[in-house]
């Protein structure tokens, strides 16, 4: 128990900081392309948005969650049986790894940096972005109907 407040707590502090980078890439990247807005059509400027939305929607849930390990030690018994469950286990071994969590933050972040840029270098990564999603969707249906 004692093990899981603490990874708890590096979490809550890295997704924290992890909440900023894409406030910091919009108000950073803005600035510097007024003078191309014309030329960035009207869907690359919503898809980013909704893509900013989502990124940091998924980073405030998190942080719920953590919040919520943190304050209800209930909860974060219920957490600590679930996370020590084998059969989920092998299943997260086997679908949705770090490497996969990491290259979709690399991805989701140069897609906000290239929504200001280019639009084929954009939907270049939307499309792999949405190929590493879709593809570990249907590994990790595979896996929890398999075991």
């Amino acid at each position: 128990m004692e093990r899981l407040i603490k990874t708890t707590k590096y979490k809550l502090i890295i997704m924290l900081l992890a909440s900023v980078l894409p406030i910091i890439f919009i108000a950073f990247f803005e600035p510097l392309i007024e003078d191309r807005l014309n030329k960035i059509t009207w869907d690359m400027v919503l898809i980013r948005w909704i893509i900013f939305v989502f990124f940091e929607g998924a980073i405030i849930w998190k942080n719920i969650l953590y919040f919520r390990i943190l304050s209800n030690t209930e909860y974060a018994e219920q957490v600590l049986v679930k996370r020590k469950d084998e059969r989920l286990i092998f299943v997260k071994q086997k679908t949705f790894t770090l490497e996969y969590k990491i290259i979709l933050f690399v991805v989701s972040c140069a897609l906000v940096v290239t929504g200001f840029i280019n639009p084929y270098i954009f939907y270049t990564l939307l499309a792999v972005n949405l190929f590493i999603l879709i593809s570990a969707a249907i590994v990790k249906l595979y896996y929890n109907k398999k075991y």
